[in-house]
């Protein structure tokens, strides 16, 4: 493996003329500079087009292609795939900031095992004020023994979206899935944790002796919006993870995957009443955590309560991914 392998960052953008100069700014500024930047605008109607063409004006490093119309971020993200120049490929959303070092100490831990295919990194919460730290993100196996007792133990793997991995695999497993979902839905099913499914897919690789892990490091800076929160959402998200997770059962069973609307029809009456019951307990603590950035103290503690009425067991996995900021 080369010393310092030539990496794509990928951006992807809608509608992000608030942030996205910064963006762009944190990747271009990067103390690892063997990089291209492909700026994805899935047809913005806001300035972000004339932001990005700017850029590449000052910065030869910077390809940009432009969506005719709106596609969703899981065609978007398969769009850089497909288009990378480059074997590394690393995300980042129009939103989200990476620190000046993020990319060098991602690829300081890949040269090390020609066996390691993907380097995510920890996170910092910011809201609208990047200067803000509002939380912290810790997700994703640290070391290689951890990883494989995730793996043993089927569990899934959720890393960051900035997680630099390889392009060959990940387009070997199916990349991002783009068909396959429901129509007759109010939202892009494909657009929910297309992320996590490309990880978990890319985890099967673990019987070849490949592996994922994470640097244990806040590296980037993942923005949460408060007009993010949806009670709607929340319940596709969950639902989706789910179906993620029953297709990963059964690939490693040598099965065959079910499609998202036959996994949906064969979840029984009392199953489905279950799934409510957890789901509005990840609803409740997403809007506990808004309520404690709002300070509305005693609004956070009725909703970690009712939390823990409905999944206890949701409350303690939180605590070990995430943290809030002291304000």
């Amino acid at each position: 493996m080369l010393s310092s392998p030539p990496v794509s960052v990928i951006i992807c953008a809608y509608n992000a003329d608030k942030y996205i100069t910064n963006t762009i700014n944190s990747i271009l500024q990067q103390t690892y500079a063997n990089i291209e930047v492909l700026i994805l605008d899935d047809a913005s109607t806001d300035s972000t087009p004339k932001i990005i063409e700017k850029a590449a004006v000052l910065d030869s490093r910077i390809r940009h292609i432009r969506n005719s119309e709106n596609k969703g971020i899981a065609y978007v993200r398969q769009m850089g795939l497909e288009n990378a120049k480059y074997d590394w490929v690393l995300f980042i959303d129009a939103d989200d900031l990476a620190c000046h070092d993020m990319i060098e100490k991602q690829i300081e831990v890949l040269v090390k095992d020609p066996n390691l295919i993907a380097v995510g990194t920890y996170a910092y919460y910011i809201g609208e004020d990047d200067n803000k730290i509002l939380g912290f993100m810790k997700i994703g196996p640290k070391t290689r023994e951890e990883y494989f007792y995730f793996h043993r133990n089927n569990k899934l793997i959720f890393l960051p979206i900035t997680t630099l991995c390889s392009r060959k695999l990940a387009l070997q497993v199916g990349g991002y899935r783009v068909d396959g979902f429901p129509d007759n839905y109010p939202i892009r099913l494909r657009d929910f944790c297309e992320d996590l499914d490309l990880w978990c897919r890319l985890s099967d690789l673990g019987a070849e002796g490949k592996y994922m892990i994470t640097i244990p490091e806040p590296l980037f800076y993942y923005r949460k919006r408060m007009g993010s929160l949806s009670t709607q959402n929340i319940f596709y998200m969950q639902s989706k993870i789910r179906w993620i997770k029953d297709c990963l059962l059964r690939r490693r069973s040598q099965g065959s995957e079910r499609s998202y609307e036959e996994y949906i029809k064969s979840i029984s009456p009392l199953k489905k009443l279950n799934h409510l019951r957890l789901d509005y307990a990840a609803f409740y603590y997403r809007k506990a955590g808004f309520a404690y950035i709002n300070k509305e103290y005693l609004k956070f503690i009725s909703l970690l309560f009712l939390v823990i009425v409905l999944n206890p067991k949701y409350i303690m996995d939180k605590v070990r991914t995430q943290k809030f900021a002291r304000q």
